[in-house]
C-alpha cells in the first residue's frame, strides 16, 4: 500500500514538473511579434555589443520578419483547420521559401553588423544549433533532421 501511494505521488510530482517546464515556453509563444523581436534585439545587443544605429535597424528587420512569420503561421493554421495537409510539392516549396527568407535575413544582418559582430553571431548561432541538436538526437549540427 505504501509503495502504491509513493508511486502515485511521484507521478503527480513528475506531471506537475513537466507542466511547469512547458508553461515557460508558452509565455514566449503567446507574445506578439513586436515583443518577441524586442527580446531578440536585447539579447543580440548584449551578446554583440551593438550601437544605437544597429539596434534601430535590427529592430526593424526582426519586427518585419516576425510579422511575416506570424502571417505564414496563421495561413498554415487556417489550412489545417480545413483538414488539408500540404502535399510534398507544397512542403518543398515552403522549405525553399524558408531558406530564401533565412538567406535574405542573413544578408540584411551582414549589412547591419560589423564583420566581427557577424562572425560572433554566426558562432553563437552554431552553438545554439548544436545545443538544440543535443535535445533532438536526430538533428545534425546544421539543424536539419537526419533521416536514419
Amino acid at each position: 500500500m505504501k509503495k502504491l501511494l509513493v508511486m502515485a505521488l511521484m507521478c503527480v510530482g513528475i506531471t506537475a514538473f513537466a507542466q511547469e517546464k512547458m508553461e515557460g515556453r508558452e509565455g514566449r509563444e503567446g507574445m506578439d511579434p513586436a515583443k518577441r523581436a524586442e527580446m531578440q534585439v536585447q539579447k543580440m545587443q548584449k551578446d554583440l555589443d551593438l550601437n544605437d544605429s544597429q539596434v534601430g535597424k535590427l529592430k526593424t528587420v526582426l519586427t518585419q520578419q516576425a510579422q511575416a512569420r506570424e502571417a505564414k503561421r496563421a495561413e498554415m493554421e487556417k489550412s489545417r483547420a480545413g483538414g488539408q495537409k500540404p502535399t510534398d510539392a507544397q512542403r518543398e516549396e515552403m522549405r525553399a521559401n524558408m531558406q530564401a527568407d533565412r538567406n535574405q535575413f542573413e544578408g540584411q544582418l551582414k549589412s547591419i553588423l560589423t564583420p566581427e559582430q557577424y562572425t560572433k553571431w554566426q558562432s553563437l548561432r552554431d552553438e545554439r544549433k548544436v545545443k538544440m541538436g543535443n535535445n533532438n538526437q536526430n538533428a545534425t549540427p546544421q539543424g536539419k533532421i537526419d533521416d536514419k
